[in-house]
């Protein structure tokens, strides 16, 4: 989102708070690094989660919010370049999280995300959310004047 865009907002998310995950399966490949009590970028990226491989062949994934959809979406970067294109190839899988619904989780999503030939993650990551709210406030004075 474009810096003026996202200021102007009048209500977005400004950042994280708690982010928890609960994996199923991370593969022996990859190291996670969580992102609790994080502001938004100046465009409103809310990073939540990465996951980083030990190995320079293989992509890195970042889990973060998105705004329009109001759910986790995880991004594919190959050599350090966004790569999203990539997930509607053969083999890919986990773009979009799924959402739990009353299971104990301030805002939990199931998120399984492979490659071709790997599995990468699977799991729930349960995060919250700070919201600002742009406010305006105005007065309205007005006097009378009653002459005898």
């Amino acid at each position: 989102m474009d810096r003026n865009q996202f200021r102007d907002k009048e209500r977005k998310v400004g950042g994280s708070t708690s982010v928890k995950i609960y994996r199923n399966y991370l593969s022996s490949e990859y190291e996670v690094k969580l992102y609790s009590e994080k502001e938004a970028s100046d465009t409103g990226l809310v990073k939540f989660c990465e996951l980083t491989p030990r190995y320079l062949h293989l992509p890195m994934f970042i889990i973060r919010w998105d705004e329009r959809e109001e759910a986790l979406d995880v991004d594919i970067y190959i050599d350090g370049k966004l790569d999203n294109k990539l997930w509607d190839e053969s083999g890919y899988n986990g773009h979009h999280s799924q959402k739990i619904e009353n299971k104990g989780y301030n805002r939990g999503y199931k998120i399984d995300i492979k490659i071709p030939g790997r599995q990468i993650f699977s799991g729930i990551i349960d995060i919250g959310l700070s919201f600002e709210l742009k406010m305006q406030d105005s007065i309205f004075l007005s006097d009378q004047y009653q002459g005898d």
